[in-house]
């Protein structure tokens, strides 16, 4: 599968265009979004709860491919 197949299979979309408690990934992590800048860590467990800033341009995975 070449790169691109593969990103063409995935489910990207900026963090700006997520709608609010909109569950995603990204570096690794599951997130959830809390605001417009903002997002709340969902795994790994021992980081629950912890927030992070976000830029609006951010591509994050979302969808069935998150594994949420």
């Amino acid at each position: 599968m070449t790169p691109a197949e593969y990103l063409a299979r995935k489910q990207y979309a900026y963090f700006d265009d997520l709608p609010l408690t909109t569950n995603f990934s990204l570096h690794g992590n599951q997130w959830r979004k809390r605001s417009s800048r903002t997002a709340e860590i969902i795994t790994p467990e021992q980081y629950r709860g912890f927030w992070a800033y976000f830029r609006n341009n951010e591509l994050c995975l979302v969808g069935r491919h998150t594994g949420l």
